[in-house]
């Protein structure tokens, strides 16, 4: 009998007596059907098992035909199990899919990343003017919000502010810083191409500020709060204000904007009323406001 004939078509029948081996019988199913015939007369059919298999025949069969439909089955297994890896065309169709997926996703990602930053910048901000104006009110003297400019590091340039006070000896001029620089978020700084505190005019009459960290004191554009609290510098309104966005200023103090989408997008516009100093944030559209 061949090993592929009885590993394919064999069934265990109905068992009498107790369960054992020598009382299981066997019969062969009718090669060419695709389906076990269904249980009737007490007897029950289904495909032998692996089990069945070293259970039943050892005492009917020879040896050798045992050997061969182990030897068959556990080919099987083997290829089964074989059939369960990935083959390299599969691993490949799956880059390619991700790095697609990835290509698309890019964009929309970068652009919420963006404006997550953009937005917990002008918390920052809204909450550095509150703090200076709310140092001035307090200690009776004036506070001062100054912003670093194109002269200073890369890190710092057009995007970090310190806050300042007026010294209790009124004979020194320049103001005590009351904080180091103040970062924005990464790649989000000051726009200076559009008039606001940034690039508000230094006058003979500027205190000079002593950077965090250096020792002589320089120029910075900044907003001075007096003790009650009011911008006292600078006088013009339309200087009273900062705008923020997803870019960098060069040496050179040129603007240059990281997002493509910007162009015609509404302005991060951080306005400061000039009797009260409180700061407030708005969306202004591109062109307004003597932008």
């Amino acid at each position: 009998m061949d090993a592929h004939l009885l590993s394919a078509h064999l069934v265990p029948t109905r068992r009498f007596g107790p369960v054992g081996r020598q009382n299981a019988h066997v019969r062969a199913r009718s090669p060419g059907k695709n389906l076990w015939p269904a249980a009737k007369d007490g007897f029950s059919y289904r495909p032998l098992s692996y089990n069945d298999i070293c259970a039943f025949l050892p005492m009917r069969l020879p040896k050798h035909y045992l050997a061969e439909t182990q030897d068959l089955l556990s080919r099987r297994r083997s290829a089964v199990l074989a059939r369960r890896g990935w083959s390299l065309l599969e691993i490949l169709v799956v880059v390619a899919i991700i790095a697609v997926l990835g290509s698309v996703a890019a964009p929309a990602i970068q652009g919420i990343m963006q404006s997550t930053a953009r937005q917990a910048a002008v918390d920052n901000v809204m909450a550095i003017l509150d703090q200076a104006r709310t140092l001035a009110v307090s200690q009776n003297r004036a506070a001062y919000v100054a912003f670093a400019d194109e002269t200073t590091d890369d890190a710092y340039r057009c995007r970090a502010m310190c806050i300042y006070l007026d010294d209790e000896d009124l004979t020194k001029i320049s103001p005590v810083a009351q904080t180091g620089w103040l970062q924005l978020p990464s790649g989000i700084c000051f726009r200076n191409d559009i008039p606001s505190l940034v690039n508000a005019p230094i006058t003979e009459q500027s205190p000079l500020f002593v950077p965090p960290g250096a020792v002589a004191g320089k120029p910075f554009h900044y907003i001075k709060f007096n003790r009650t609290g009011a911008v006292e510098f600078p006088a013009d309104t339309n200087a009273l204000r900062l705008i923020l966005s997803a870019g960098l200023i060069t040496s050179s103090g040129k603007y240059i904007s990281l997002a493509k989408a910007q162009a015609k997008a509404p302005l991060e516009q951080i306005s400061i009323a000039h009797f009260s100093g409180r700061p407030k944030y708005q969306l202004v559209p591109q062109g307004g406001a003597g932008s």
